[in-house]
Formats: C-alpha cells, sequence, structure tokens
C-alpha cells in the first residue's frame, strides 16, 4: 500500500515541475460522475488554477443505502500544449457517508487526482479521476475510488 502513495506522490510532484500556468476553460459547471458512487458535481473556480468542487451522491452496497457528500479543494494544470483544453488536477478534502443497516456513518480525509477535458466546440468538459481516502469513523482504513464524468460549463 505504502507503494502506491509514494508512486503517487511521485507522479504528482513530477506533473506539477512540468505544468505550465494557464487560465481555465470556463468559470463553473455541474453535472453528473459515475463510479462507486452515483453522483452530482458543481464546480467552481475562485482563482485562475484553483477551484471547488461540491459532490452528493448515493450507492448501493450489500442492500444497504449509502448517501455522500463531500467537497475538494482542486488545482488545475495545462496537462500539454498541443491540447489547451486538456488539464489535470489535484487537491484534497473531506466526505461524509450517512448509511442506513449495518453501514455505519463514515468520516473521511480525501485526495483526488484526475484528467478533464474541456469541449471547444460544445459547453461540455468530461473527466476521469481517482479519489483515495483514509476512513476517520471506520478503523482508519486507506480506500480508493475512481470516477467519470460529464459537466455543463458556464
Amino acid at each position: 500500500m505504502s507503494r502506491i502513495i509514494r508512486a503517487i506522490i511521485v507522479v504528482i510532484f513530477t506533473l506539477s515541475i512540468s505544468s505550465n500556468v494557464s487560465a481555465q476553460d470556463y468559470k463553473s459547471s455541474a453535472g453528473l460522475r459515475l463510479g462507486t458512487y452515483i453522483a452530482a458535481s458543481v464546480k467552481t473556480f475562485i482563482s485562475e488554477k484553483a477551484a471547488v468542487e461540491v459532490i452528493a451522491g448515493i450507492s448501493r452496497e450489500g442492500g444497504n443505502s449509502i448517501a455522500t457528500v463531500g467537497g475538494f479543494y482542486e488545482i488545475h494544470n495545462q496537462f500539454t500544449n498541443d491540447i489547451p483544453t486538456l488539464k489535470w488536477y489535484y487537491g484534497g478534502g473531506a466526505f461524509i457517508a450517512l448509511g442506513n443497516k449495518n453501514i455505519k456513518t463514515n468520516l473521511a480525509v480525501t485526495g483526488i487526482i484526475g484528467l478533464e477535458y474541456t469541449l471547444e466546440s460544445t459547453p461540455l468538459n468530461l473527466f476521469i479521476d481517482g479519489i483515495p481516502y483514509i476512513s476517520l469513523t471506520n478503523e482508519y482504513k486507506f480506500d480508493a475510488e475512481a470516477s467519470l464524468g460529464a459537466r455543463y460549463t458556464f
């Protein structure tokens, strides 16, 4: 497990050194993310490179319903000069998961790393990301989730 964490840190560090500063392609966006949870996503930029994303979703696990709400602070960087609307991002945040039956309430500290592409001809943003997290209330376990999705940009 520690190898995975070290690899993620090395990738983030390497990409952050090589990335260029560029303006975002949109101010705000809203859409859906599909993965472990089906969730609504709203993202807004608070500076040229920094954004805040809020998610709210649901999941079914072993007959139990789980509702989640979380937020991330994200830093966006240009991935390549050849495709100016392709960005990579990283950041951190927290979420709370509320379950029924055998699933307990879970509070977690999260990271996020992802890739997004904003279409130039239409107000659409496509993304894929990974969300590693450390559960603070269920035995301090480390886990990760992945999502892909689309957002309307405005």
